[in-house]
């Protein structure tokens, strides 16, 4: 068995929480692998390096020059020299013939998960989503997946019918295709429902037919895509066009109006308690910053009034909201405020997410 990361580990003073030197080569080389690998079976080498962090926005793809190298970089101090990491994997590489190589794979798998769920909850929810179906239509004898070392489902997985030949070469679906296959459920593929994953099992002989052997990241792509693209319509990072548009028609006419509206809507949603509360939490401080006056620029006039952004109303909160929870807050307060502006005399809560 490898002990590259074992030997290395070993090495390190005891009370390591960052690197004292370069790694040697063979360390990173073993860890870009297993990054890379993990990468391909997630979809993610294909995708955007800003899904996996803000820091790469200026990379276009992973094959940019310093992109991986980076990624690797943050990777390597997350994998070893996390403190919840080192506290166990230094003992065992310490013992006389122990050996931590095995356990670096899992800590990159939770690496990645991390990242995706800061940074691209939409896409991993939905990526998610699809393969628990695929799951379930296996188990429930609707499709066969032939997946290596019975591992699980992964983008490289091909996927067939029961009785069709798996031996033909695999049949590249056409992204309208796939999108229309699942465009009812868009809308609930941002989180990771078991609802949402029993309906799309129950309808794979629809997409998977005539003996056609399919790749499941032939799947995931578009699927994943298509949830991206319906989180940031209903998203704007900053809100100021998203909020300007639904929730402020004058100011601050426009937010008094919907307000209690809103809270109505809030306190009958199917959601736990403490999770009604934090948005009743963020729509008031929202509604307070609405209504304050804009500061007096040069010369003493008011500046252009400007709706507050998602970043401002996060930061002013009383109580801590963490980004990613933040973000799906967000996301239900601008569906109650959309449903209220289609039609205001409408029992909102009928057509809110989560009922």
């Amino acid at each position: 068995m490898s002990r590259v990361f074992t030997d290395y580990i070993s090495s390190l003073p005891a009370d390591s929480d960052e690197p004292v030197s370069y790694p040697p080569p063979e360390v990173l080389e073993r860890l870009a692998k297993i990054l890379g690998a993990q990468m391909r079976r997630r979809g993610l080498w294909r995708q955007p390096p800003r899904f996996l962090g803000e820091r790469f926005e200026a990379y276009a793809s992973w094959d940019d020059d310093g992109a991986f190298d980076d990624l690797l970089w943050d990777c390597l101090l997350a994998v070893v020299f996390d403190p919840r990491y080192l506290r166990s994997l230094k003992p065992r590489a310490d013992e006389a013939g122990g050996n931590v190589d095995g356990m670096i794979p899992r800590n990159v798998g939770h690496f990645l998960t991390g990242r995706q769920q800061e940074h691209d909850r939409c896409g991993r929810a939905a990526f998610v989503n699809l393969r628990r179906a695929a799951e379930i239509a296996t188990a429930e004898g609707r499709l066969r997946a032939l997946v290596d070392d019975d591992r699980r489902i992964h983008t490289e997985t091909l996927l067939v019918l029961p009785d069709a030949d798996a031996s033909d070469t695999p049949e590249k679906l056409p992204d309208d295709a796939v999108r229309a296959w699942c465009a009812d459920l868009v809308a609930r593929l941002w989180k990771v429902r078991r609802s949402v994953q029993r309906e799309l099992a129950a309808r794979f002989d629809r997409l998977v037919e005539g003996g056609a052997v399919v790749r499941f990241g032939n799947l995931a792509s578009p699927v994943t895509a298509a949830a991206r693209r319906h989180c940031e319509s209903m998203l704007d990072p900053e809100l100021d066009e998203a909020w300007g548009q639904h929730a402020v028609r004058s100011r601050p006419d426009g937010v008094a109006a919907l307000d209690k509206a809103v809270l109505r809507a809030i306190a009958v949603l199917d959601k736990p308690a403490k999770t009604r509360t934090r948005l009743e939490r963020i729509w008031r401080r929202y509604v307070e910053l609405v209504e304050q006056d804009p500061p007096a620029g040069d010369g003493g006039k008011r500046a252009p009034w400007k709706p507050p952004s998602g970043n401002t109303v996060r930061e002013s909160l009383p109580v801590p909201v963490p980004k990613s929870t933040f973000k799906d807050d967000l996301i239900l307060l601008q569906a109650i405020v959309r449903q209220i502006h289609q039609d205001p005399a409408d029992d909102t809560s009928a057509a809110l997410p989560g009922r």
